[in-house]
């Protein structure tokens, strides 16, 4: 009985101390760091909607012309994985959707994996700087033809 008392006591000691720390609740009432992580959330957002609205147009018109494409690394394979899943070589437009749809479908999927990632290697503060470099090495790399793919996945790996 005195070890269940005990268990008891304690816990709402933490959870007390948890509720209770004027220090830690300095963001509109909520604790410090979920600031933090709603500016990231938001800019995060706004370069994943950014880029959506975006990314089709520059690869039909750009990208994925003849005289470009040859300049992107590892597009060759990358090619062929898209084209043995949808049986049959793919013109520019319905290459560039695939690439979106595929793009889109992981940014989804990623962050589940990156929680995980967070909860049992990293943890939630590492995990969230090396999110957001990622993000900001990925926007940086979009901008050169050769890096493209390099820089899907680095942001991809970010979100």
């Amino acid at each position: 009985m005195a070890l269940t008392e005990g268990l008891a006591k304690a816990r709402r000691t933490q959870h007390s101390a948890l509720v209770h720390n004027p220090e830690d609740r300095s963001f509109f009432g909520h604790p410090r760091g979920l600031g933090y992580i709603a500016f990231t959330e938001a800019w995060e957002r706004f370069s994943y909607y950014g880029m959506q609205s975006l990314l089709v147009l520059y690869m039909v018109k750009q990208l994925l012309l003849t005289s470009h494409i040859e300049h992107v690394a590892g597009f060759v394979p990358f090619r062929h994985f898209l084209e043995s899943l949808y049986r049959g070589p793919l013109a520019v437009q319905p290459l560039a959707s695939a690439i979106f749809g595929l793009y889109t479908g992981l940014v989804y999927l990623t962050p589940i994996l990156g929680g995980l990632l967070a909860d049992r290697v990293l943890g939630r503060t590492r995990t969230i700087v090396i999110g957001a470099l990622l993000m900001a090495a990925g926007q940086f790399l979009v901008a050169f033809d050769v890096t493209f793919l390099v820089a899907l996945t680095c942001l991809l790996i970010g979100v």
